[in-house]
């Protein structure tokens, strides 16, 4: 009789170190992806510790590190991994994005051909290579490598989750939709997959397909805190405040110490009038996050719709001073300060915005030429309201040139003011011809 191999408890055989390399390095990613930075890293630490020799820990410690911004130490962890294994393609490419960072563009340029010398025809090796020479300057080629790189196969579900990224932040949403169903076809269970799914259906103003796809994602992987408060978002959106403010109870539940968390919770009861309640939240939000300029700006836009314009405009400031990239709370206090009648400060604060791009230049170059018309400054209003008619779709045009027609008489031109009400009222009848080919 044939005798099958048994074992007592401390005879198991003992997992090889690449496979508890493998099952770390699902860990660790999975943080990574949460944004658990910190504990990424120690996690990976101790991995190294236990298992010097393996060159994708080192890598993907690399990886961690680029994310914190270190990108010195992000470039030490490169080369140790290349000096175990010179031959892998991929840890060439991490070493050129540290040294991308580092903005040593001519030895990130000479690492990221080592990659794809190894390995031709890889979409990701070749999208860096985009990046190093737009990063140097040759936008031309720049260009070439990047059309080059979106004519080639992903062969991984992360791979189309860059590509549909691309397309998205280029306002290519059908594209972008596209590549992100491939990416779920290569791995039905890719969590990030399915929160840029989501999000894509919300760029389009789809909110009910995207609350489907959270649930989808959720009924794969419910212990996801982040599926959760974006879901919850989309509720506020859709005026679903009591489900959002339930979906918030549940990312807290599962991430107590995120701000963004707290502040959301707080946005949605205010709107539900639960002000008292709001105001907890909003404590306890700048308490785990009080530099996040997203947390004091939905605090800030809470006493915009109050019309406490004081306490909004003090919430911008402290945001801002801390934050001075976040033009979301200056366009705030912008408001803020015109609804309260200050309406220089509200100027100073609408240029700064429009100079540092940090919005819809329609919105923005509108409502300082209405602003500028209030204070009498018409020559101004003219110029911002003419910036405007660059941005504004054929509906919007109209009345552009109505309010430009009216500055136009204040200031004495009736001939412009004449040729202003024409194209108003050709766009508004849909024939607008010659009338706007100079324009």
């Amino acid at each position: 009789m044939m005798m099958t191999a048994s074992f007592y408890p401390s005879e198991v055989p003992a997992k090889t170190s690449w496979q508890e390399s493998d099952q770390l390095l699902t860990e660790v990613k999975k943080l990574q992806q949460d944004g658990k930075l910190r504990e990424a890293l120690a996690k990976i630490n101790k991995g190294i510790r236990d298992n010097g020799d393996s060159p994708a820990l080192y890598s993907t410690r690399a990886s961690i590190k680029l994310d914190l911004k270190d990108a010195k130490s992000a470039l030490k962890d490169a080369d140790k991994a290349i000096g175990i294994r010179e031959d892998r393609a991929p840890l060439h490419s991490m070493r050129a994005k540290c040294l991308l960072a580092l903005k040593r563009y001519d030895q990130a340029l000479k690492s990221i051909d080592k990659a794809i010398a190894l390995k031709p025809g890889r979409a990701n090796f070749v999208a860096v290579r985009s990046e190093i020479l737009d990063a140097m300057g040759k936008k031309t080629e720049a260009k070439v490598e990047r059309e080059k790189s979106l004519e080639m196969e992903p062969r991984t579900s992360e791979g189309c989750i860059q590509r549909s990224d691309y397309f998205l932040n280029r306002g290519d949403f059908d594209r972008a939709s596209q590549w992100i169903d491939q990416a779920i076809r290569k791995d039905k269970k890719n969590i990030e997959a399915y929160k840029q799914k989501a999000h894509i259906e919300t760029k389009k103003k789809n909110y009910s397909k995207a609350l489907l796809i959270y649930d989808q994602a959720l009924k794969i992987d419910n212990s996801r805190a982040d599926l959760f408060f974006r879901k919850a978002e989309v509720e506020g959106i859709c005026l679903m405040n009591i489900k959002g403010i339930e979906d918030c109870d549940r990312a807290i539940m599962r991430k107590k110490n995120d701000g963004q968390y707290y502040a959301l919770r707080g946005q949605l009861a205010a709107q539900l009038g639960r002000f008292e309640e709001a105001e907890n939240d909003f404590k306890r939000a700048i308490e785990l996050s009080p530099k996040d300029s997203l947390v004091r700006s939905r605090r800030a836009d809470m006493y915009l719709d109050r019309k406490q314009y004081e306490q909004c405009i003090k919430e911008c400031s402290i945001g801002y001073q801390q934050n001075p990239q976040s033009m979301r709370l200056l366009l705030i206090r912008a408001k803020a300060y015109e609804q309260s009648g200050k309406r220089k400060e509200a100027l100073a604060d609408y240029s700064k915005v429009i100079k540092e791009n940090g919005g819809d230049p329609y919105k923005l170059f509108t409502a300082k030429a209405a602003l500028e018309a209030e204070m009498g400054l018409n020559v101004d209003a003219i110029k911002d309201y003419t910036d405007s008619l660059k941005y504004a779709t054929s509906s919007l045009k109209p009345r552009v040139y109505t309010e430009r027609a009216k500055l136009y008489s204040k200031i004495g031109k009736e001939s412009d003011a004449k040729a202003d009400r024409a194209k108003a009222k050709a766009l508004s009848s849909g024939f607008a011809g010659d009338l706007l080919r100079k324009e």
